[in-house]
Protein backbone atom coordinates (compact mmCIF):
# COMPACT_ATOMS: atom_id res chain seq x y z
CA UNK A 1 0.00 0.00 0.00
CA UNK A 2 2.17 2.74 -1.10
CA UNK A 3 0.28 5.09 -1.61
CA UNK A 4 0.05 7.98 0.95
CA UNK A 5 -2.17 11.23 0.72
CA UNK A 6 -2.60 13.98 3.34
CA UNK A 7 -6.00 15.75 3.72
CA UNK A 8 -6.36 19.11 6.32
CA UNK A 9 -9.77 20.08 7.26
CA UNK A 10 -10.69 23.29 8.38
CA UNK A 11 -11.15 27.06 7.47
CA UNK A 12 -9.17 28.06 9.84
CA UNK A 13 -6.22 26.49 7.86
CA UNK A 14 -7.89 26.94 4.22
CA UNK A 15 -7.64 30.93 4.90
CA UNK A 16 -4.53 30.92 6.73
CA UNK A 17 -5.21 32.12 10.40
CA UNK A 18 -3.61 28.50 11.44
CA UNK A 19 -0.36 27.51 10.27
CA UNK A 20 -0.57 23.66 9.03
CA UNK A 21 2.46 22.41 10.84
CA UNK A 22 0.45 19.05 10.88
CA UNK A 23 1.60 18.39 7.49
CA UNK A 24 5.00 18.87 7.93
CA UNK A 25 4.78 16.26 10.97
CA UNK A 26 3.59 13.53 8.58
CA UNK A 27 5.96 14.20 5.66
CA UNK A 28 8.92 14.02 7.38
CA UNK A 29 8.14 11.61 9.67
CA UNK A 30 6.57 8.92 6.67
CA UNK A 31 9.45 9.81 4.14
CA UNK A 32 12.07 8.78 6.47
CA UNK A 33 10.00 5.37 6.29
CA UNK A 34 9.65 5.51 2.48
CA UNK A 35 6.27 6.67 2.54
CA UNK A 36 6.62 9.91 1.11
CA UNK A 37 2.85 11.58 0.58
CA UNK A 38 1.99 11.95 -2.68
CA UNK A 39 -0.51 14.89 -2.44
CA UNK A 40 -1.78 17.56 0.17
CA UNK A 41 -5.14 18.88 -0.05
CA UNK A 42 -6.52 21.41 2.47
CA UNK A 43 -10.26 21.85 2.81
CA UNK A 44 -12.62 24.23 4.67
CA UNK A 45 -15.28 22.99 6.97
CA UNK A 46 -17.83 22.65 4.20
CA UNK A 47 -18.95 18.96 4.27
CA UNK A 48 -19.96 19.10 0.55
CA UNK A 49 -16.16 19.46 -0.25
CA UNK A 50 -15.15 17.97 2.44
CA UNK A 51 -17.06 14.55 1.30
CA UNK A 52 -15.93 14.86 -2.46
CA UNK A 53 -12.42 15.09 -1.87
CA UNK A 54 -11.96 12.03 0.58
CA UNK A 55 -14.15 10.46 -1.60
CA UNK A 56 -11.71 10.80 -4.30
CA UNK A 57 -8.55 10.40 -2.03
CA UNK A 58 -9.98 7.01 -0.69
CA UNK A 59 -11.21 6.20 -4.39
CA UNK A 60 -7.41 6.65 -5.59
CA UNK A 61 -6.50 3.82 -3.52
CA UNK A 62 -3.91 4.00 -0.44
CA UNK A 63 -3.48 5.31 2.80
CA UNK A 64 -5.20 8.74 3.68
CA UNK A 65 -4.66 10.76 6.51
CA UNK A 66 -6.82 13.55 7.38
CA UNK A 67 -6.62 16.18 10.15
CA UNK A 68 -8.84 18.55 11.87
CA UNK A 69 -12.77 18.76 12.49
CA UNK A 70 -12.83 16.42 14.70
CA UNK A 71 -14.26 18.94 17.98
CA UNK A 72 -17.28 19.47 19.78
CA UNK A 73 -18.05 22.75 18.18
CA UNK A 74 -20.61 23.53 15.57
CA UNK A 75 -18.14 23.48 13.00
CA UNK A 76 -16.80 20.76 13.53
CA UNK A 77 -18.23 18.20 10.93
CA UNK A 78 -15.55 15.72 10.02
CA UNK A 79 -17.08 12.83 11.81
CA UNK A 80 -20.75 13.62 10.10
CA UNK A 81 -18.84 13.50 6.69
CA UNK A 82 -16.85 10.29 7.60
CA UNK A 83 -20.13 8.48 8.67
CA UNK A 84 -21.78 8.92 5.41
CA UNK A 85 -18.85 8.01 3.07
CA UNK A 86 -18.19 4.70 5.47
CA UNK A 87 -22.21 4.11 5.65
CA UNK A 88 -21.82 4.05 9.57
CA UNK A 89 -24.23 5.87 11.94
CA UNK A 90 -22.79 8.43 15.01
CA UNK A 91 -23.45 6.46 18.00
CA UNK A 92 -22.60 7.18 21.58
CA UNK A 93 -19.27 4.76 22.29
CA UNK A 94 -20.05 4.18 26.20
CA UNK A 95 -16.67 2.48 26.98
CA UNK A 96 -14.71 6.03 25.40
CA UNK A 97 -17.43 7.95 27.70
CA UNK A 98 -16.42 6.11 30.21
CA UNK A 99 -12.36 6.92 29.85
CA UNK A 100 -13.34 10.37 29.70
CA UNK A 101 -15.18 10.49 32.58
CA UNK A 102 -12.34 9.00 34.73
CA UNK A 103 -9.65 11.66 32.78
CA UNK A 104 -11.97 14.84 33.27
CA UNK A 105 -14.54 13.81 35.54
CA UNK A 106 -18.63 13.28 35.15
CA UNK A 107 -19.51 17.24 34.54
CA UNK A 108 -17.26 17.90 32.12
CA UNK A 109 -19.28 19.31 29.27
CA UNK A 110 -18.41 17.67 26.00
CA UNK A 111 -17.81 13.97 26.77
CA UNK A 112 -21.16 13.04 25.22
CA UNK A 113 -20.46 15.00 22.14
CA UNK A 114 -16.91 13.41 21.67
CA UNK A 115 -17.85 9.71 22.86
CA UNK A 116 -20.27 10.01 19.64
CA UNK A 117 -18.52 8.59 16.82
CA UNK A 118 -18.79 6.25 13.92
CA UNK A 119 -19.33 2.76 14.40
CA UNK A 120 -17.24 1.26 11.98
CA UNK A 121 -14.15 3.18 13.95
CA UNK A 122 -11.58 1.99 15.63
CA UNK A 123 -10.59 4.85 18.11
CA UNK A 124 -7.12 6.19 18.35
CA UNK A 125 -6.32 7.26 21.92
CA UNK A 126 -5.77 10.81 22.35
CA UNK A 127 -3.52 10.93 25.63
CA UNK A 128 -3.99 14.80 25.88
CA UNK A 129 -7.63 16.11 24.47
CA UNK A 130 -10.99 14.34 24.38
CA UNK A 131 -11.23 13.75 20.93
CA UNK A 132 -9.94 10.44 19.64
CA UNK A 133 -8.38 9.71 16.48
CA UNK A 134 -10.16 7.37 14.30
CA UNK A 135 -9.30 4.54 11.52
CA UNK A 136 -11.72 2.92 8.57
CA UNK A 137 -11.72 0.85 5.92
CA UNK A 138 -14.13 -1.04 4.59
CA UNK A 139 -13.42 -3.65 1.59
CA UNK A 140 -16.66 -3.61 0.23
CA UNK A 141 -16.69 0.62 -0.32
CA UNK A 142 -12.87 1.12 -0.40
CA UNK A 143 -11.00 -2.22 -1.67
CA UNK A 144 -7.45 -0.44 -1.47
CA UNK A 145 -7.67 2.64 0.97
CA UNK A 146 -7.25 2.71 4.75
CA UNK A 147 -8.54 6.14 6.10
CA UNK A 148 -6.76 7.86 9.55
CA UNK A 149 -8.09 10.96 10.74
CA UNK A 150 -6.53 12.81 13.78
CA UNK A 151 -7.44 15.84 15.64
CA UNK A 152 -6.50 19.01 14.40
CA UNK A 153 -4.31 20.75 16.98
CA UNK A 154 -0.83 19.62 17.03
CA UNK A 155 0.16 18.63 20.21
CA UNK A 156 -2.81 16.59 20.48
CA UNK A 157 -2.09 15.35 16.31
CA UNK A 158 1.53 14.78 17.42
CA UNK A 159 0.28 12.47 20.09
CA UNK A 160 -2.10 10.34 18.21
CA UNK A 161 -0.13 10.07 15.13
CA UNK A 162 3.66 8.97 17.02
CA UNK A 163 1.73 6.60 18.96
CA UNK A 164 -0.78 4.98 17.16
CA UNK A 165 -0.74 5.66 13.04
CA UNK A 166 2.98 6.01 12.64
CA UNK A 167 3.26 2.23 13.47
CA UNK A 168 0.56 1.15 11.09
CA UNK A 169 2.01 2.67 8.40
CA UNK A 170 3.93 -0.12 7.27
CA UNK A 171 7.80 0.62 5.35
CA UNK A 172 8.05 1.37 2.03
CA UNK A 173 11.56 1.54 -0.24
CA UNK A 174 14.09 2.46 2.19
CA UNK A 175 15.16 6.18 0.85
CA UNK A 176 18.84 7.32 1.44
CA UNK A 177 18.50 11.39 1.74
CA UNK A 178 21.31 14.07 2.37
CA UNK A 179 20.41 18.01 3.13
CA UNK A 180 23.26 20.53 2.53
CA UNK A 181 22.45 23.89 3.28
CA UNK A 182 24.91 26.52 1.53
CA UNK A 183 25.23 29.68 3.37
CA UNK A 184 24.89 32.91 1.50
CA UNK A 185 24.55 30.85 -2.01
CA UNK A 186 22.65 31.80 -5.18
CA UNK A 187 19.40 29.39 -5.60
CA UNK A 188 20.58 29.74 -9.87
CA UNK A 189 24.30 28.68 -9.10
CA UNK A 190 23.30 25.93 -6.79
CA UNK A 191 20.69 24.72 -9.81
CA UNK A 192 23.51 24.92 -12.46
CA UNK A 193 25.64 22.58 -10.55
CA UNK A 194 23.10 20.25 -9.39
CA UNK A 195 22.49 19.74 -13.19
CA UNK A 196 26.20 18.04 -13.67
CA UNK A 197 25.67 16.47 -10.47
CA UNK A 198 22.73 14.76 -11.65
CA UNK A 199 24.30 14.61 -15.06
CA UNK A 200 26.98 11.97 -13.52
CA UNK A 201 24.38 10.27 -11.71
CA UNK A 202 21.06 10.46 -14.05
CA UNK A 203 18.78 8.39 -11.18
CA UNK A 204 19.64 10.85 -8.44
CA UNK A 205 16.53 12.75 -7.37
CA UNK A 206 17.28 16.24 -5.89
CA UNK A 207 15.34 19.14 -4.63
CA UNK A 208 16.36 22.85 -4.12
CA UNK A 209 15.09 25.58 -1.74
CA UNK A 210 15.66 28.66 -1.21
CA UNK A 211 15.08 31.12 1.69
CA UNK A 212 16.63 34.06 2.47
CA UNK A 213 19.57 32.91 4.63
CA UNK A 214 20.37 29.76 2.77
CA UNK A 215 19.89 27.32 -0.60
CA UNK A 216 18.96 24.19 0.67
CA UNK A 217 19.57 20.55 -1.65
CA UNK A 218 17.30 17.56 -0.59
CA UNK A 219 19.56 14.78 -2.67
CA UNK A 220 17.75 11.49 -2.25
CA UNK A 221 17.87 7.72 -3.91
CA UNK A 222 17.18 3.96 -2.82
CA UNK A 223 21.18 3.58 -3.27
CA UNK A 224 22.90 4.93 -0.27
CA UNK A 225 26.09 4.70 -2.07
CA UNK A 226 24.86 6.74 -4.78
CA UNK A 227 23.80 9.86 -2.48
CA UNK A 228 26.77 9.76 -1.16
CA UNK A 229 29.07 9.93 -3.76
CA UNK A 230 26.62 12.75 -5.40
CA UNK A 231 27.52 14.52 -1.86
CA UNK A 232 31.04 14.34 -2.47
CA UNK A 233 30.47 15.42 -6.09
CA UNK A 234 28.19 18.38 -5.08
CA UNK A 235 30.57 19.66 -2.31
CA UNK A 236 33.32 19.54 -5.27
CA UNK A 237 31.19 21.32 -7.44
CA UNK A 238 29.60 23.71 -5.83
CA UNK A 239 32.40 25.55 -3.90
CA UNK A 240 29.51 27.56 -1.45
CA UNK A 241 29.84 27.57 2.42
CA UNK A 242 28.22 24.36 4.06
CA UNK A 243 26.21 24.93 7.32
CA UNK A 244 27.98 22.02 9.29
CA UNK A 245 25.21 18.77 9.28
CA UNK A 246 23.86 19.34 12.94
CA UNK A 247 24.03 23.00 13.26
CA UNK A 248 20.09 24.02 12.86
CA UNK A 249 21.10 27.53 11.92
CA UNK A 250 23.01 30.60 10.92
CA UNK A 251 22.58 32.10 14.35
CA UNK A 252 23.62 28.85 15.84
CA UNK A 253 26.50 28.26 13.86
CA UNK A 254 27.91 32.02 14.28
CA UNK A 255 27.79 31.16 18.22
CA UNK A 256 29.48 28.26 17.96
CA UNK A 257 32.53 29.88 15.07
CA UNK A 258 32.55 32.77 17.88
CA UNK A 259 33.53 30.47 20.79
CA UNK A 260 35.56 28.33 18.50
CA UNK A 261 38.14 32.30 18.32
CA UNK A 262 37.53 33.26 21.62
CA UNK A 263 35.41 36.32 20.73
CA UNK A 264 32.63 38.06 22.04
CA UNK A 265 30.02 40.24 19.66
CA UNK A 266 27.47 42.99 20.37
CA UNK A 267 24.87 44.39 17.50
CA UNK A 268 23.67 47.94 17.25
CA UNK A 269 20.30 47.78 15.00
CA UNK A 270 18.41 50.20 13.84
CA UNK A 271 15.90 49.34 10.87
CA UNK A 272 16.00 45.49 12.64
CA UNK A 273 15.12 46.39 15.84
CA UNK A 274 16.73 43.87 17.73
CA UNK A 275 15.77 41.16 15.45
CA UNK A 276 19.39 39.68 14.89
CA UNK A 277 19.94 39.51 18.82
CA UNK A 278 17.02 38.44 19.18
CA UNK A 279 17.85 35.33 17.23
CA UNK A 280 21.44 35.17 18.82
CA UNK A 281 19.59 34.94 22.37
CA UNK A 282 17.01 32.62 21.06
CA UNK A 283 20.09 30.04 21.30
CA UNK A 284 20.81 28.19 25.00
CA UNK A 285 24.03 29.32 25.81
CA UNK A 286 24.43 32.22 23.95
CA UNK A 287 25.46 34.48 26.79
CA UNK A 288 28.81 33.01 26.45
CA UNK A 289 29.98 34.96 23.53
CA UNK A 290 26.91 37.42 22.54
CA UNK A 291 26.91 40.20 24.66
CA UNK A 292 24.05 42.07 23.74
CA UNK A 293 22.66 44.86 21.66
CA UNK A 294 22.11 48.71 21.63
CA UNK A 295 18.78 49.41 19.41
CA UNK A 296 19.04 52.68 18.08
CA UNK A 297 16.38 53.43 16.16
CA UNK A 298 15.91 57.07 15.16
CA UNK A 299 19.21 59.56 14.10
CA UNK A 300 18.96 61.20 17.86
CA UNK A 301 19.80 57.60 19.47
CA UNK A 302 22.74 57.15 17.20
CA UNK A 303 24.08 60.25 17.93
CA UNK A 304 23.56 60.48 21.80
CA UNK A 305 23.93 56.62 22.80
CA UNK A 306 26.24 55.49 20.14
CA UNK A 307 28.59 58.96 19.35
CA UNK A 308 27.75 59.13 15.44
CA UNK A 309 28.72 62.31 14.81
CA UNK A 310 26.15 64.43 13.23
CA UNK A 311 27.84 66.00 10.63
CA UNK A 312 28.38 62.29 9.33
CA UNK A 313 24.44 61.21 9.09
CA UNK A 314 23.96 64.60 7.46
CA UNK A 315 26.92 64.32 4.85
CA UNK A 316 26.10 60.76 4.01
CA UNK A 317 22.65 60.20 5.42
CA UNK A 318 21.74 58.09 8.09
CA UNK A 319 21.27 54.97 5.94
CA UNK A 320 25.05 54.75 4.92
CA UNK A 321 27.82 52.89 5.43
CA UNK A 322 30.07 56.02 7.29
CA UNK A 323 26.77 55.87 10.11
CA UNK A 324 27.14 52.29 10.60
CA UNK A 325 31.02 52.05 11.00
CA UNK A 326 30.64 54.63 13.70
CA UNK A 327 27.43 52.77 15.29
CA UNK A 328 29.93 49.46 15.15
CA UNK A 329 32.85 50.99 16.37
CA UNK A 330 30.93 52.48 19.59
CA UNK A 331 28.75 49.62 20.16
CA UNK A 332 31.93 47.44 20.32
CA UNK A 333 33.68 49.98 23.10
CA UNK A 334 30.19 50.15 24.93
CA UNK A 335 30.25 46.39 25.37
CA UNK A 336 33.78 45.70 25.60
CA UNK A 337 33.55 43.28 22.68
CA UNK A 338 36.15 41.89 19.69
CA UNK A 339 33.25 41.54 17.05
CA UNK A 340 30.44 44.29 16.38
CA UNK A 341 27.67 44.18 13.45
CA UNK A 342 25.81 47.20 12.65
CA UNK A 343 22.66 47.83 10.50
CA UNK A 344 20.95 50.74 9.28
CA UNK A 345 17.89 50.80 6.32
CA UNK A 346 15.17 51.90 5.04
CA UNK A 347 12.43 49.59 5.40
CA UNK A 348 9.31 51.54 3.94
CA UNK A 349 6.47 51.56 3.08
CA UNK A 350 7.45 55.39 3.91
CA UNK A 351 10.95 56.81 4.31
CA UNK A 352 14.08 56.33 2.25
CA UNK A 353 15.76 59.72 0.19
CA UNK A 354 17.73 60.02 -3.17
CA UNK A 355 21.09 58.81 -1.45
CA UNK A 356 19.16 55.67 -0.23
CA UNK A 357 15.92 54.71 -1.51
CA UNK A 358 13.54 52.51 0.20
CA UNK A 359 14.97 49.09 0.67
CA UNK A 360 18.74 49.98 1.14
CA UNK A 361 20.29 48.37 4.01
CA UNK A 362 23.44 49.74 5.00
CA UNK A 363 25.32 47.30 7.14
CA UNK A 364 29.40 47.03 9.39
CA UNK A 365 30.84 44.15 10.35
CA UNK A 366 33.41 44.93 12.68
CA UNK A 367 36.41 42.30 13.57
CA UNK A 368 39.64 42.32 15.77
CA UNK A 369 42.06 43.04 12.95
CA UNK A 370 39.27 43.86 9.84
CA UNK A 371 36.01 45.81 8.81
CA UNK A 372 33.54 44.56 6.48
CA UNK A 373 30.82 47.17 5.16
CA UNK A 374 28.51 46.91 2.50
CA UNK A 375 25.12 47.94 0.99
CA UNK A 376 22.22 45.81 0.55
CA UNK A 377 18.92 46.22 -1.56
CA UNK A 378 15.75 44.22 -0.92
CA UNK A 379 12.16 44.61 -2.07
CA UNK A 380 9.08 43.55 -0.57
CA UNK A 381 7.08 44.62 2.25
CA UNK A 382 8.40 45.41 5.50
CA UNK A 383 8.65 42.65 6.72
CA UNK A 384 9.82 40.80 3.74
CA UNK A 385 12.80 43.12 4.14
CA UNK A 386 13.66 42.44 7.24
CA UNK A 387 13.69 38.97 6.93
CA UNK A 388 15.50 39.66 3.83
CA UNK A 389 18.13 41.55 6.08
CA UNK A 390 18.60 39.52 9.17
CA UNK A 391 19.38 36.66 7.02
CA UNK A 392 21.53 38.16 4.92
CA UNK A 393 23.81 39.65 7.56
CA UNK A 394 23.82 36.42 9.44
CA UNK A 395 25.09 34.57 6.83
CA UNK A 396 27.80 37.29 6.65
CA UNK A 397 28.75 37.36 9.70
CA UNK A 398 29.15 33.40 9.25
CA UNK A 399 30.88 33.70 5.91
CA UNK A 400 33.10 36.29 7.46
CA UNK A 401 34.00 34.18 10.74
CA UNK A 402 34.56 31.02 8.83
CA UNK A 403 37.56 33.01 6.83
CA UNK A 404 38.66 34.45 10.18
CA UNK A 405 39.07 30.82 11.66
CA UNK A 406 40.72 29.84 8.50
CA UNK A 407 43.09 32.55 8.59
CA UNK A 408 44.21 32.07 12.27
CA UNK A 409 44.74 28.06 11.69
CA UNK A 410 46.98 28.96 9.13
Amino acid sequence: MERLSLVAIGDEVLCGHTVNTNASTVALACTKIGRAPISHTVVGDDVVEMEKILRRELALGGDVIAFGGLGPTGDDRTREVISKIFETPLVLRKEYAKELELRFGKEYPTIKNQAAQPEKAKLLTNSVGTAPGLFLEDKNLFPMARLFVLPGPPYEFQDVFGREVLPLLGKGKCIASVWLSFIGAAEHEVNASLERVQALFPTLHYGIYPSYETVSVHLFHEDEALVQKARASCLVEFQGLLLPEGVPSLEAFCLALLGKLGWTMATAESCTGGAIAARMCSVSGASAVFCGSVVAYTESTKVRVLAVPEQVIKKFDVVSTQVTEHMAENVRTLMGTDVALAVSGYFGPTGGTKKAPLGTVCATLLLPESTVSQTFFFHGSRASICAQTVGALLALVCKTLVLAQCKKSS
